[in-house]
């Protein structure tokens, strides 16, 4: 318990660390729940009830359909929230995957990780990830499959960079002394020191996936059956100068939720391995 409480404690020494933490912690429980939180159900059409002002009844308001703005803010957590964690997911385990190959054997490995590295950053991450959904459609399994792929290189790096500082160690040579396999090395000394690091930028990661699959709704790629909250700021920017609300409460959570992510991962990197900050500027 001792060694939970110290990275709360942490974040809870500065006052936007710890609302970062509480944000996030709240929209991930409306993320899980979206049905127990929202006062309406967010695809109910009213039409005797459109372009209602924020209100006691529905403290953000209506849209054009007469649905509750809130009810689609909260389930619009859920659509963001679970494709950013599950692309951030199989991101990371391809990331660390590569980035020990690379780090641990070098050579000819590092050279190829470091030369698939090189040829994805080339290319902008929301253009390759627009012209893959463009192709293949916009449904949860595509979004997650291909914001994975274009949002690994960053881990990759940093893992490749701590795998070779690592595989430098006394205690490392001493295994491979008593003949200890790569496999036993990697799982025993390797994968213990970098999960930490790498559970961090995962978090940082999840911010970009979360701006990625809203640019994607917003610009009408997204699943039409979903609601998302950049398909509620695209509905709302035909609605801007008569219903201002429509398209606030979404983009004041989006923006939220990204800060949040973005200042919970940089304080927790700062925690876990203050020096990595060192390790990754030369890179």
């Amino acid at each position: 318990m001792k060694h939970f409480g110290e990275p709360i404690q942490y974040l809870a020494r500065e006052p936007i660390g710890l609302f970062s933490l509480i944000f996030t912690i709240a929209i991930n429980i409306m993320a899980t729940i979206p049905t127990y939180i929202a006062p309406y159900d967010p695809y109910r059409i009213d039409a005797s009830n459109t372009f209602k002002p924020p209100s006691p009844m529905h403290p953000f308001g209506t849209d054009d359909l007469g649905r509750d703005v809130l009810s689609q803010v909260i389930y619009g957590a859920r659509t963001s929230m679970m494709i950013a964690v599950a692309a951030v997911a199989f991101s990371a385990l391809l990331g660390t995957i590569l980035g020990i190959m690379a780090g641990y054997y070098g050579g000819r490995a590092d050279l190829a990780v470091s030369m698939v590295i090189d040829a994805k950053l080339s290319i902008p991450t929301f253009f390759l990830v627009l012209v893959v959904i463009a192709l293949f459609g916009g449904s949860i399994a595509n979004m997650i499959i291909v914001i994975g792929i274009t949002i690994w290189p960053p881990i990759a790096r940093v893992v490749r960079a701590l795998v070779n500082s690592i595989r430098a160690s006394d205690f490392i040579e001493a295994a491979r002394a008593i003949g200890a396999s790569s496999i036993w090395i990697i799982s025993k000394h390797i994968v213990p020191q970098i999960v930490g690091v790498v559970a961090v930028i995962s978090i940082l990661q999840m911010g970009s996936a979360v701006i990625i699959e809203a640019g994607l709704s917003f610009l009408g790629f997204g699943d039409p059956t979903l609601i998302s909250w950049g398909k509620m700021l695209n509905i709302a920017q035909t609605y801007v100068e008569k219903a201002l609300w429509i398209g606030l409460f979404p983009g004041l959570f989006l923006f939220l939720t990204i800060l949040s992510l973005n200042i919970l991962g940089d304080r927790l990197y700062e925690y876990y391995n203050p020096r990595l900050r060192e390790i990754v500027s030369y890179l």
